[in-house]
């Protein structure tokens, strides 16, 4: 794994999924795989102050669950600026994933007073199930860029839904499948009104995904 610099991007994030994020999916313990441990990465890390834990599919494959560990909030806060864009580049495809838009605001853990020792999480949409596991993947997130990851890596285990959240799951998915697809059907052609059905679903989804796990 390497970092490098890439454009600096703006974007709107708000505080209330912070909190969600914080609460719901903060606690990471179990050790799984050693984190990167060649020397430019170390100290590339190093230069962000964080600490990656893992970059997997969740949500039934609908989402790709994005964390770090923050371990110098002075260096990270760039990470977690409300202006930085963050995207997830699928390198199979060359496809981009962004972060969706619920109610709450952008799936991604925001906020100008970082704390050391926290889980930050980012959730990238993958509705269209494009990304697989293992694929290779680049994580944007303003000016910070890490390559050479694949899908499934972690260094921490993630929160994984219960079997009775895993059945709501599957229902809630369905409907709201059924809702894109009525959706689509009125669009004939219509380009934007295919992509305002979709970005309506992935925010659903967002939504749905979200209360599944505050439950």
């Amino acid at each position: 794994m390497r970092l490098k610099t890439s454009v600096l991007r703006a974007a709107c994030s708000r505080m209330g999924w912070l909190l969600v994020l914080t609460a719901v999916l903060g606690g990471c313990t179990s050790q799984a795989l050693k984190p990167p441990s060649g020397p430019d990465a170390q100290q590339d890390l190093e230069k962000w102050g964080i600490r990656l834990e893992s970059i997997r599919l969740t949500g039934a494959d609908h989402f790709v669950d994005f964390r770090f560990r923050v371990l110098d909030p002075q260096k990270a806060g760039s990470l977690l600026g409300r202006q930085e864009k963050a995207y997830l580049l699928h390198e199979p495809s060359g496809s981009v994933f962004n972060v969706p838009v619920t109610k709450v605001g952008p799936l991604r853990a925001s906020g100008v007073d970082p704390k050391a020792g926290r889980t930050y999480v980012i959730l990238f949409s993958n509705t269209s199930k494009i990304i697989q596991p293992d694929d290779p993947v680049t994580v944007v997130i303003g000016d910070f860029q890490a390559t050479g990851l694949r899908i499934g890596m972690s260094w921490e285990r993630a929160v994984d839904l219960s079997p009775e959240q895993e059945d709501k799951w599957e229902a809630v998915q369905r409907d709201l499948l059924r809702t894109y697809k009525e959706c689509t059907s009125t669009c004939a052609h219509d380009r934007t009104c295919q992509k305002q059905c979709r970005d309506a679903y992935e925010s659903d989804l967002g939504n749905a995904y979200v209360e599944m796990l505050s439950r």
